[in-house]
């Protein structure tokens, strides 16, 4: 006959007759599974039921988190593992490892528990002859003296007073990989133990350490303490594996060593502590979701690794907007991961985003950024559909952004489908020539333009066609008007026009527009518009005088100013010309330009390309 070691055998008393025993430890030194005991299947079964309805079941505080069965053994560091196992130990984790643990998602841990007793002597030391005597109550009503050095014949002064604290000890799995070194067991609504009355269950066994500290002085007593181990499986649904392994601090550091990993590739305990800053749903037990998020989906970009990055963004409230994982954390998921996966992800939180602002700056980062690495970008205007259908409500810079982003994700013939539309339906020169300013901007980028060379024709057309509409449609000396708030007076209420005098910026931005396509047709009827200054009227409340100040003098200046940092191109200079012609609307003799408007705009302008006679008479 054969057994497991560990099993102790008994022997009966014969009543005739001789037995002779042979005594054999069998050896398996193959690599092959040993042989095992039979599985009891109705038993596993009904085991795995109870389990599974515990998994399923909703984890309140009252609901524990995992089970620790106190096994039959102590064992050694070395023999904590699942091969290091003796008899009835062995037989239990085999069969919950087989039939339940891998088919019902449970974790088996081994672990040594140990029960940590801290309280007041029952009595102290006393000196006598030289040497310590240490006092127990005895049977009666005297008490016994027993000489020597020996604290474990002390007892706990009160019972009642004793503080006890639970721990587990060198965690790990059953094949030994080293988890925790220590994990408290304090909060006990969180274990089922078997036992059930764990701390009674080991103080009823020998302490294995046992230490006697004096008191301070000879009439006080000291304090005892005691501990207790013994070695237990621990049993936990998959789903509270890490909630159980990481308390709140652990978890802290676990995302700070994440945070300074530089790994390719996830090693086994950095999976681990993934998990540990995921897997939780104790609040207690997390770090700040935030923070979480952006290093979690850091290493899964860097790692390549979707599944990942997917769990962080659903854990972490990252699909609620940009802000939550930063711009340059979808950037990296778009560069790194699966293509596809990470462009309907990258949308779902653009859409998700409620500051319109920042999600077009997001979009222009991101259509620049693709394409330079060179990867498509039409999926970019899904998520846009609502800002492009308010286009003509937008700021200027936010105009200027989601243009060169749709002509950077759909072409020029999405701007012509759905920004010229719109700026047309609205005349608003100022949003039209931010548009064409934008686009001619990108055009002269060339090498990281979001306009491609093919399209360059296009967009130049587009251009044309936008400021062609814009200068037709420009009244440059126009006054416009306000209506403010009502004021009341008396019994009436009136609101009084304000009157805005119009200004040179838009006569500056459309001849800058203008001088950069190099049409001559376009700089003609500029410069025809603003050489027609009108006589004041009805419709006209400044006089020339103030027209030529506030319009043609600034522009004239800033024109000059700009072919003097550069090189005049032929249809700059035709601007000029024809802007210095329009001088003679204003004569020069009359009162309102300085000398120093003389000497520093038009004397420059006017020279070398004006007749002498001209300037002379000026």
């Amino acid at each position: 006959m054969a057994w497991y070691s560990g099993l102790t055998p008994k022997f009966r008393p014969i009543s005739n007759g001789h037995r002779l025993v042979l005594h054999y430890h069998l050896i398996h030194t193959t690599t092959s599974p040993g042989p095992s005991l039979s599985h009891p299947s109705k038993a596993i079964d009904r085991l795995g039921k109870v389990l599974t309805s515990w998994k399923t079941a909703s984890f309140d505080r009252g609901t524990p988190r995992k089970i620790v069965h106190l096994l039959e053994h102590k064992y050694s560091d070395a023999k904590l593992t699942e091969d290091g196992l003796e008899g009835r130990d062995a037989y239990v984790i085999s069969a919950l490892k087989d039939t339940i643990a891998q088919k019902s998602g449970f974790k088996l841990l081994l672990a040594h528990v140990e029960l940590s007793a801290r309280g007041h002597a029952s009595c102290g030391p006393r000196q006598k002859w030289g040497r310590r005597q240490y006092l127990h109550s005895g049977n009666g009503s005297g008490q016994e003296v027993v000489e020597g050095a020996d604290p474990a014949l002390l007892e706990f002064k009160d019972p009642l007073d004793v503080q006890y604290e639970l721990k587990l000890l060198q965690l790990r799995e059953l094949n030994g990989t080293p988890l925790r070194d220590r994990v408290n067991l304090d909060e006990l609504k969180a274990v089922e133990s078997i036992p059930g009355d764990l701390t009674a269950a080991l103080k009823r066994g020998q302490p294995d350490l046992t230490e006697y500290t004096e008191g301070k002085n000879k009439s006080l007593t000291g304090s005892l303490f005691r501990s207790f181990r013994q070695s237990v499986l621990i049993i936990c649904p998959s789903e509270r594996y890490f909630a159980f392994i990481y308390d709140k601090v652990f978890s802290k550091d676990a995302l700070g060593t994440l945070r300074s990993s530089a790994s390719a590739v996830p090693t086994g305990k950095e999976r681990i502590l993934i998990e540990c800053v995921l897997g939780t749903r104790d609040e207690y037990s997390k770090p700040e979701l935030q923070d979480v998020l952006q290093v979690v989906t850091t290493c899964a970009c860097r790692w390549g690794s979707f599944t990942i990055w997917y769990k962080a963004m659903d854990g972490c409230r990252g699909w609620e907007g940009i802000d939550r994982i930063q711009q340059k954390g979808l950037l990296s998921a778009l560069l790194s991961l699966h293509f596809d996966n990470a462009t309907q992800s990258v949308c779902r939180v653009m859409t998700n985003e409620k500051c319109q602002s920042e999600r077009i700056q997001f979009a222009f980062a991101a259509c620049r950024e693709l394409k330079a690495k060179g990867l498509p970008t039409n999926w970019i205007l899904k998520p846009l559909k609502k800002d492009i259908r308010t286009i003509t409500d937008l700021g200027l810079s936010e105009l200027d952004v989601l243009v060169r982003t749709i002509a950077g994700a759909g072409g020029i013939q999405a701007v012509d489908d759905f920004v010229l539309p719109a700026l047309t339906k609205k005349s608003d020169p100022g949003r039209t020539v931010a548009v064409v300013r934008g686009l001619q901007q990108e055009l002269d980028l060339e090498g990281n333009s979001l306009v491609p060379p093919e399209e360059r024709g296009h967009a130049e057309r587009t251009i044309n066609m936008l400021l062609s509409s814009t200068i037709n449609d420009w009244k440059p000396y126009a006054v416009e008007r306000e209506e403010p708030k009502a004021v009341i007076s008396g019994m009436f209420s009136f609101a009084p026009m304000v009157a805005i005098p119009p200004s040179a910026d838009m006569a500056i931005n459309l001849v800058k527009a203008a001088t950069e396509t190099k049409n001559v047709a376009l700089i003609e009827t500029l410069a025809g518009k603003l050489m027609a200054i009108p006589e004041l009227g009805d419709y006209f409340q400044i006089t020339p005088k103030e027209a030529f100040r506030s319009i043609i003098l600034p522009t004239l200046k800033d024109i000059t100013e700009s072919s003097e940092r550069g090189p005049p191109q032929a249809s700059l200079e035709k601007v000029v010309r024809q802007l210095k012609r329009g001088l003679s609307n204003v004569a020069l003799e009359q009162k309102g330009l300085c000398q120093h408007d003389l000497r520093t705009v038009i004397f420059p302008a006017l020279a070398g390309q004006v007749d002498a006679e001209y300037i002379r008479d000026g």
